[in-house]
């Protein structure tokens, strides 16, 4: 059995001043391109798992988080790459309102165009060493075979809150008796 690799450390507050500044850049380039002031939004090094970055509006508020593990792996990759996506979002919302789009719809994929960054919505490096949710998996059954739901909607199936269908062949979703919940 081999062991998990060690976690790795977050970026450093130099490499963070550094995505900061690229952000900056990249808005200050869109007023150029759009013809048109962008404020500066809030930067935050807060988010884990498997994203390495999310723009987020709450009511007016607008943030971009950043995963600072997944940016100690590949620093150089992502400060182009994950700094330029999120800001894309930004500047797409700022022109056309996020209720208004897809969120990477063609509104978006024309930002990232005139940024002249790839628009892609993944990365494809290792994350070994990142620190990771593990979800609890729960096992349910439909009539074509075996599927595997989060915890969450487990637990709206149990409260009576939603119904799953199999996407193959549109049977309700039920949960597998399992050792442990069959009594002698």
């Amino acid at each position: 059995m081999t062991s998990p690799p060690p976690l790795l450390k977050p970026i450093n507050t130099e490499k963070r001043h550094q995505v900061v500044a690229a952000t900056e850049q990249y808005i200050e380039l869109a007023a150029g391109l759009f013809g048109r002031e962008f404020a500066s939004i809030p930067v935050l090094f807060d988010l884990s798992g498997r994203a390495s970055g999310m723009y987020k509006v709450n009511g007016k508020a607008r943030q971009i988080r950043y995963n600072p593990y997944i940016f100690a792996c590949y620093f150089e990759d992502h400060l182009v790459s994950t700094v330029a996506h999120e800001v894309a979002h930004y500047i797409a919302d700022c022109l056309h309102g996020m209720a208004n789009i897809k969120p990477h719809g063609v509104e978006w994929r024309a930002v990232m165009g005139r940024f002249g960054v790839e628009a892609s919505r993944t990365f494809d490096h290792s994350l070994d060493g990142v620190p990771q949710r593990r979800y609890q998996q729960v096992a349910y059954r439909c009539d074509c075979g075996a599927h595997q739901l989060g915890i969450r909607r487990h637990n709206k199936v149990c409260r009576r809150q939603a119904v799953y269908r199999c996407r193959r062949c549109q049977a309700v979703l039920v949960a597998m008796k399992t050792d442990s919940a069959v009594k002698e």
